[in-house]
C-alpha cells in the first residue's frame, strides 16, 4: 500500500494568514497606543490641576495675610462697595478724627489684573507745615472718599501697594446691622490663570472698633 501524499499548503494561503496576523498586531498596537496616549493625557492633566489648585492656595493665603495686615489693626470701616473698600488705619495724631494720612483704599483694578492699597504719602520735600495743611481733617457724613483719592494722586501725593496679582474679580461683603458684624470684612476673589478660573473666599476683622467723632 502506497503511503498518502503530502498536499502542501498553497502560497496565497500562507500569505493571507500573515497579512491576518500582520492586522491583528496593528489593531492591538493601536489600542495600546491609544490607552498609553489616555494615561499620559491624564497624568499630565492631573498634575497641571494640582499645580493649579497649589498656585491657588499660595494667592488665596497671601492675600488673605495682607489684606489682615492692614483690616485687623484699623480703627474701622469708613465705606464698603462692591470691590472697593476703606478704612480709617489709625488716630496717630489721636484726635478722634480722620485726617487723610490715616486712610487707606483697597479696591481691585481689572487692567492690570491686582488687588491695590493706597495711601496719602507727602514727599520729603514738604516741611511739617506744608504736611500739616495738607493733611486735611476728613468729615465721616459728608466726605467722597474715592474722589479724596483721586484729588490727592492728581498731586502726586499717593502711593500703591499691590497685595496681590492675578486677580479677575474682587467682591467684598461688609455689614453693618450688629456689632459684630460690621468687623468683619468678607473678600471673594477670582483668581485667573491659564487653565481657568478659581474663586476663594476669605474673610478678616477689625481687632478694636471705634469709630471717630466726626
Amino acid at each position: 500500500m502506497r503511503p498518502p501524499r503530502h498536499i502542501p499548503t498553497p502560497r496565497h494561503a500562507r500569505r493571507a494568514m500573515t497579512l491576518l496576523e500582520f492586522l491583528l498586531a496593528l489593531m492591538v498596537t493601536a489600542l495600546i497606543s491609544v490607552a498609553m496616549g489616555g494615561m499620559v493625557t491624564a497624568v499630565a492633566r492631573a498634575t497641571e490641576l494640582d499645580q493649579h489648585t497649589r498656585q491657588t492656595t499660595v494667592r488665596s493665603q497671601a492675600a488673605m495675610v495682607r489684606l489682615a495686615s492692614y483690616i485687623s489693626p484699623a480703627r474701622c470701616v469708613l465705606s464698603s462697595e462692591t470691590s472697593r473698600l476703606v478704612i480709617w488705619l489709625d488716630d496717630t495724631r489721636e484726635s478722634q478724627t480722620v485726617h487723610a494720612t490715616e486712610v487707606r483704599w483697597i479696591d481691585h483694578d481689572p487692567d492690570t489684573g491686582t488687588i491695590e492699597l493706597h495711601y496719602v504719602s507727602f514727599p520729603d520735600s514738604l516741611s511739617p507745615v506744608e504736611r500739616d495743611l495738607l493733611d486735611v481733617v476728613l468729615p465721616v457724613a459728608t466726605t467722597d472718599w474715592w474722589a479724596t483719592l483721586q484729588s490727592y494722586d492728581c498731586m502726586s501725593y499717593i502711593s500703591t501697594v499691590r497685595l496681590c496679582d492675578g486677580v479677575g474679580d474682587l467682591d467684598i461683603h461688609h455689614l453693618t446691622s450688629t456689632e459684630q458684624a460690621k468687623r468683619l470684612v468678607t473678600f471673594t476673589i477670582t483668581f485667573e490663570d491659564a487653565i481657568g478660573g478659581a474663586a476663594v473666599v476669605t474673610a478678616a476683622s477689625v481687632q478694636q472698633w471705634e469709630e471717630p467723632t466726626s
